[in-house]
C-alpha cells in the first residue's frame, strides 16, 4: 500500500485519502505468488470488477459460492505449503551445520558487522582472533 501510494500521491501528499479505496482494490486483485491467486478470490469466490454488473460467478447460488470459496481456500493452503518448501530448500542450500565448537577452543571472528578503531574500513582486519572459547549458551552462542 505503502507503495502505491508513494508513486500515485501528488506532490504535497494532500490526496493519500483519496487513492486509499483504489489502493486496496488494487492490492486485493493483484496475484500473489504464494498463494497462486488473488486475495479477492481466495475470500469471496470470484474475481472483483469496476462495473456494477455482477459477473456469473458473483451471482451463482449461495452454496455454490461457498464451495468454491472452500475450494479456493484449500488452494491458497497447499500453494502456501509448496511456497514455504520451496523457502525451505532455497535455505537449505546454503546453510551449514552446528560447527560444534567446545569450550576452550579457539576460533576467529568474523568483523562484518564489528565495530573497531581501525580509520579505514577498505583495509581493517576481516577476522579477528583467535580467541579462546570461554563458556557455551546454546548450540549457535559461545
Amino acid at each position: 500500500m505503502e507503495t502505491y501510494l508513494h508513486m500515485f500521491c501528488s506532490h504535497h501528499q494532500d490526496n493519500w485519502a483519496d487513492l486509499l479505496l483504489m489502493a486496496e482494490f488494487s492490492y486485493n486483485n493483484h496475484h500473489h505468488p504464494s498463494i497462486d491467486t488473488t486475495l479477492f478470490f481466495a475470500n469471496y469466490g470470484y474475481h472483483p470488477t469496476l462495473s456494477n454488473v455482477p459477473t456469473a460467478a458473483q451471482s451463482d447460488e449461495p452454496d455454490v459460492r461457498i464451495r468454491r470459496i472452500h475450494e479456493a481456500q484449500e488452494e491458497c493452503k497447499r500453494a502456501i505449503e509448496r511456497s514455504q518448501e520451496i523457502s525451505k530448500q532455497a535455505y537449505d542450500k546454503w546453510k551449514r551445520d552446528n560447527p560444534g565448537f567446545q569450550v576452550g577452543d579457539s576460533v576467529w571472528l568474523e568483523a562484518t558487522n564489528l565495530v573497531t578503531n581501525e580509520p579505514s574500513p577498505k583495509l581493517a582486519s576481516k577476522c579477528h582472533g583467535p580467541f579462546r572459547i570461554k563458556d557455551k549458551l546454546s548450540d549457535l552462542t559461545y
